[in-house]
């Protein structure tokens, strides 16, 4: 104020105000930022834009002869109007938990980027979405430009064993595949369509859910043969894949999944191990919350509630179901199957002691330049838990870890088992 009264001759203050993000980092990508004017150009500040801003008022004033302005209130005026608050369904700490351990993982993997989503698989709220690296919002001029992308929703990747939900629901929900039916998984070498179909180990007789627990690609490829592709291709699109997840945010990616008359004799086989189709981390949450929640595909939900700068809500978001995907007894027989992944199969270090987890791990080679790399891998994880009342889904993904954390269930399991059992010791309501 002392400035105001004794300023220098020549010295122009003015009063200006900018959005601050106090939080920092945390939850950049969701949030967006906003440019000089406080114009919202990505995230939830571009989408809400206009209803944050609110509106500026005006008044008509007149002046005296001398320049001065007259107090008249007669004169037409229209008062400003504040903007809204948005409540995200985000949880703060849920968000930071996430971070940290996908920022740790990172630089033990040294993987390109980090991605992780956890949601309530019961109304679709997102608690907490990251990718590292990130940004802050404050100063988004700093960093990498592809930083600022929140790649859950915009980047699609292949998922590889991630994706076998897809046949064996399918498989159950059709009755073409009885639970204790043996397959000869053929000691790990199969020729489906004329090419050899190598698995990373060599099985030899397996029911489904020893498939699931050992995901054997030639057990998983076997039981899509009893499906036929038209199948394949349905339950694929029911559970969310190749679409839209209709969230409220720009950019979001629909994923690649061909019609069927695109597919070559071969697609049957790959698309059933999680090859030839392209899903963003949001799509992979919301099917496997499909499975925790007796076979609904639910929209994810971001904003909670719009409250008016009075304190009054003007919009509640309530949980939609998309559509019905399978049976509880189908989703409740799929539920112990990845129950089986993570207490004696490959997603063994997903565990959590006291706890019943659902899980399945997945590996991906990266397709580049037409052929799969033997070097560069995708390795992520889908759980959920408690599975017997799952209150939480999480999806982990690393893009490009060093060989050794690039398996599923080395290097985004040990991550989701972390950020799960801190959650659990920080949250009594679970």
């Amino acid at each position: 104020e002392n400035l105001l009264l004794n300023k220098p001759h020549g010295l122009i203050v003015e009063r200006d105000s900018r959005r601050y993000y106090p939080h920092g980092n945390l939850a950049s990508q969701t949030l967006g930022f906003v440019d000089l004017d406080d114009k919202g150009i990505s995230g939830i500040e571009q989408i809400y834009n206009r209803y944050l801003n609110g509106a500026p008022g005006w008044v008509v004033r007149q002046m005296s002869g001398r320049g001065n302005s007259m107090l008249k209130t007669n004169l037409p005026q229209k008062p400003p109007v504040d903007g809204v608050n948005v409540q995200l369904t985000i949880d703060l700490e849920y968000q930071a938990i996430l971070e940290e351990e996908l920022e740790a993982q990172l630089e033990k993997s040294a993987a390109i980027s980090a991605m992780g989503i956890i949601l309530n698989p019961q109304t679709g709220a997102i608690l907490a979405m990251a990718t590292i690296p990130d940004f802050d919002p404050n100063y988004p001029g700093r960093g990498e430009i592809s930083w600022q992308r929140n790649k859950i929703i915009t980047d699609q990747f292949e998922p590889g064993s991630t994706y076998k939900i897809v046949p064996v629901i399918a498989a159950i929900d059709q009755n073409t595949v009885s639970m204790w039916q043996e397959f000869n998984c053929e000691n790990g070498s199969y020729m489906f369509a004329g090419r050899t179909i190598r698995d990373w180990e060599d099985f030899g007789l397996l029911t489904m859910p020893q498939i699931m627990e050992n995901s054997s690609n030639v057990g998983i490829i076997k039981i899509a043969e009893t499906l036929g592709q038209n199948n394949l291709y349905r339950y694929s699109r029911d559970l969310g894949f190749g679409m839209h997840t209709q969230i409220k945010l720009a950019g979001e990616h629909p994923g690649t999944l061909r019609q069927v008359t695109e597919w070559s004799d071969i697609s049957l086989a790959q698309v059933s191990l999680g090859h030839e189709v392209g899903v963003t981390a949001l799509q992979l949450g919301m099917a496997y919350a499909a499975i925790a929640n007796g076979g609904f595909l639910l929209k994810p939900r971001l904003v909670k509630q719009i409250v008016s700068s009075t304190g009054k809500t003007v919009y509640q978001e309530q949980p939609e179901v998309i559509r019905k995907v399978a049976s509880k007894e189908v989703m409740s027989m799929m539920t112990d199957m990845l129950c089986r992944v993570v207490d004696t199969g490959t997603g063994i270090k997903a565990a959590i002691n006291g706890w019943p987890i659902a899980g399945k791990t997945g590996t991906a080679q990266k397709f580049i330049d037409g052929q799969y790399s033997n070097k560069k891998f995708i390795s992520n994880f889908v759980g959920f838990l408690p599975a017997d009342n799952p209150q939480l889904v999480g999806v982990i993904i690393l893009d490009e870890p060093k060989i050794g954390y690039h398996w599923g269930g080395h290097g985004a399991a040990p991550v989701f088992h972390r950020v799960m059992e801190r959650i659990i010791n920080m949250d009594d309501s679970i």
